[in-house]
């Protein structure tokens, strides 16, 4: 049986980050996976955004991102996985918005909370941007897009250089044990006895960072925690146009079944999404024309060239707690429990892993 200071629940990316940030800490450290590859559940899915803005602003949810943006431009030089500074525009058509988009530009550096360093990481700004001086910004802006409010600070995350370097800073860190699903958790000794797959392992304490599942994982601890409810998003991929920036409308009011963006990926294609596609059940990768159009419907507008058809499309599932933010919690035991760590907990990923670090750090100094 191998003992271990640590043990992480889940090896998407919070998980992983995680277990790195428990090792620079000198914990000894393992990560159980019921998958055969790291970040293939939830992270695996997502629009690759680092972001700034989230709403509500005083949300842990929103405080985290801010604050995990700044630490992704950082840990991204140390660890070397590949991130390309996109600002965001909020982009509008009609004149009548450009008093608006002022306004907004103006108070989000009062509502967006501050990160808690200023000298690392990419500066945080906003403008309202019109006519040429937003195409020079970004030239695949239809003629019809009048002005924006532009978010400096954003940047899109290459998914597979960060898995794999993710993945090879853990392996030489700690273990990492795949196609291990969590089955049985016991206590004797003083250890928790993590039994997941063919491995019985014995932690001091262990993080739970199992997505979807966490609240299923909390329960073997015979700890009660908010249920999650998976909610579905639908993102189409295209061979272009190509952007320098991610584009989104400016609205009044942003209703539950919108939001996304238009994307630039890594690798030059073009993501739109993701929408909102309602609740719905573990394992529903469906989707609809009804999706695909909408998306379309929704960015085309803002657009200089055609988006075509899309050449792949992916379904995300988001664990979304009551309360729609994050939330961090000890449990009767020396566990920690990370649930509803919906879509932006790929932003917020390095500054989860700090707070839970520093939980499990009490825990381990005062036994």
């Amino acid at each position: 049986m191998d003992r271990f200071d640590t043990v992480v629940v889940g090896a998407g990316v919070v998980g992983l980050f995680t277990a790195i940030q428990l090792a620079w800490r000198g914990y000894s450290v393992a990560v159980v996976e019921e998958l055969d590859r790291v970040m293939g559940g939830v992270s695996s899915r997502s629009a690759n955004v680092i972001h700034v803005l989230q709403t509500p602003f005083s949300s842990l949810k929103s405080r985290l991102c801010v604050e995990g943006n700044r630490l992704h431009f950082v840990l991204s030089r140390e660890l070397g996985y590949s991130i390309v500074e996109a600002p965001l525009i909020l982009a509008y058509s009609e004149e009548y918005k450009a008093p608006l988009a002022a306004t907004v530009s103006r108070l989000l550096p009062r509502l967006v909370p501050k990160p808690s360093a200023d000298d690392a990481g990419p500066e945080i700004r906003f403008e309202h941007l019109r006519g040429p001086r937003l195409r020079d910004l970004e030239p695949g802006l239809s003629d019809r897009v009048k002005g924006g409010v532009v978010v400096y600070g954003y940047g899109v995350v290459d998914y597979r250089s960060l898995a794999s370097s993710l993945e090879r800073r853990v392996k030489r860190l700690g273990e990492l044990f795949l196609s291990s699903p969590l089955r049985r958790v016991e206590e004797r000794g003083g250890y928790i006895l993590l039994h997941a797959g063919e491995a019985t392992l014995a932690a001091k304490a262990v993080v739970n960072a199992a997505g979807l599942m966490s609240h299923v994982v909390a329960r073997l601890f015979a700890d009660k925690v908010p249920s999650q409810t998976p909610l579905k998003g639908v993102m189409s991929i295209h061979r272009g146009p190509r952007l320098r920036s991610i584009v989104a409308p400016l609205e009044l009011r942003r209703g539950e079944t919108k939001g996304g963006g238009a994307i630039p990926q890594s690798d030059g294609s073009l993501l739109l999404g993701p929408n909102n596609a309602g609740p719905t059940k573990l394992g529903d990768e469906s989707y609809t024309k009804e999706d695909l159009d909408g998306l379309r419907s929704r960015f085309q507008p803002l657009l200089a060239e055609p988006v075509g058809e899309p050449y792949r499309v992916v379904v995300g599932l988001r664990p979304v707690a009551p309360g729609r933010d994050f939330k961090v919690a000890r449990g009767k035991g020396s566990v920690v429990h990370m649930v509803g760590i919906e879509s932006p907990g790929l932003t917020a990923a390095p500054s989860l892993a700090a707070v839970a670090a520093s939980m499990i750090d009490s825990i381990l100094r005062s036994k």
